[in-house]
């Protein structure tokens, strides 16, 4: 459950309004594209991308005639106006997400060659899918009915290009994939009309459900328990990339962050009741990650724990709460060497250990005494957006 499934849902729901304007030539379905969009850019950024190409797809087209319709500008306006306060939030905070951004392109992505973002599109998107994408491709260039909505074909490169040449992950294409798939069947279905007999339908559905879906279905959804997905991820031969530079366990990681999070936060609660009740008054848990300090969060109130606080993204931004001294902290990560930069008195107080979660979730939790340095004065520089 993130933003990214209501990408895709998002996107496919705009596609479905730009078909539906190709097809009848309503210029008023700019208002409900610009309203999605607008939605969608709150949501999750990608749809800038979507814009982008939808912008090239209208210039190369015939379609660029809309661009002296009213309601397509409308349709934007309304859109700008719904993204508006993230606009301000970004002006007000120095550009976060631009530094993210750019921060996790150097340093936590893994550098995508052309050839090795398209295999990687292709098996996000399934390799029998593959069959559908070519006719997609051939449906949408070559089809004479098809050329009518040739503006989702460059879309669809467009925004290819721009994830190919930016190191963007190949999961990104996921909002592309729902109209590429529908082109492809309304092509498959033009090709076995006027080349081969109806039985290619039945052969159609044998080959993409055999080799392709059910094959791959493991891998997407966790219809199997753990330990028979293991041995049939090693007897596959597959296991899915992260796209980042993190060393992956038994699990890929979109299984493996399902792991460990309450049981890490018992070992934090282990550490908490080492405290004193004058400690427990004015403690802290830092997390290494917005993973950690949003697990403590959720789980904390069953366990007694107090807030937790990060120098990762978002809670960075949230700081450090006014009425903390400083004097006790609960680090969850990190190691002694790195923390005596800040405190004197490091103690070692538990050790988590997760079997499927992700190997940099093995660690251990200290109690930290003797701040060499104020903390909120020091928080300015521990920024980490990644």
């Amino acid at each position: 459950f993130s933003m990214n499934a209501f990408d895709i849902l998002l996107s496919a729901l705009m596609f479905y309004y730009v078909v539906k304007l190709l097809k009848t030539g309503d210029k008023k379905l700019w208002l409900v594209i610009g309203l999605i969009f607008g939605i969608g850019l709150m949501n999750k950024l990608s749809f800038l991308f979507l814009g982008f190409g939808l912008a090239v797809g209208l210039v190369l087209t015939k379609n660029r005639k809309y661009f002296l319709s009213k309601e397509l500008w409308i349709g934007a306006a309304i859109a700008f106006i719904i993204f508006l306060p993230n606009i301000i939030w970004q002006i007000a905070n120095d550009y976060p997400t631009l530094e993210f951004m750019r921060r996790a392109s150097q340093l936590k992505n893994t550098p995508t060659e052309p050839v090795s973002f398209l295999l990687g599109s292709l098996l996000e998107l399934n390799p029998s899918s593959t069959i559908l994408l070519l006719a997609a491709l051939y449906f949408l260039f070559f089809n004479k009915e098809g050329k009518n909505f040739i503006l989702i074909a460059i879309i669809y490169l467009s925004v290819l290009l721009v994830f190919i040449f930016n190191n963007g992950k190949p999961y990104y294409m996921g909002i592309l994939y729902p109209v590429i798939l529908a082109a492809g069947v309304v092509g498959i279905d033009y090709l076995i009309q006027r080349y081969l007999k109806n039985w290619a339908r039945y052969v159609l559905v044998i080959v993409f459900l055999l080799p392709g879906y059910l094959f791959a279905l493991p891998f997407a959804v966790p219809v199997l328990n753990v330990e028979t997905f293991v041995k049939y991820s090693e007897a596959t031969g597959i296991k899915p990339a992260s796209g980042e530079r993190s060393e992956l366990g038994l699990l890929p990681q979109f299984f493996a962050d399902r792991f460990g999070w309450e049981d890490m936060v018992q070992k934090v609660a282990v550490a908490y009741n080492k405290l004193s009740d004058e400690e427990k008054k004015n403690v802290l848990i830092f997390g290494n990650n917005y993973g950690e300090a949003g697990a403590v969060d959720y789980y904390g109130e069953k366990y007694g724990l107090p807030q937790a606080i990060s120098d990762h993204n978002n809670y960075w931004i949230w700081g450090v709460p006014k009425n903390y001294n400083g004097d006790v902290l609960i680090v969850i990560g990190s190691n002694k060497e790195d923390i005596g930069r800040y405190f004197d008195d490091v103690e070692l107080a538990a050790t988590h250990r997760s079997k499927y979660g992700m190997p940099y979730e093995n660690l251990d939790i200290f109690i930290c005494r003797k701040p060499k340095t104020n903390l909120k004065e020091a928080w300015a520089k521990m920024k980490n957006f990644i």
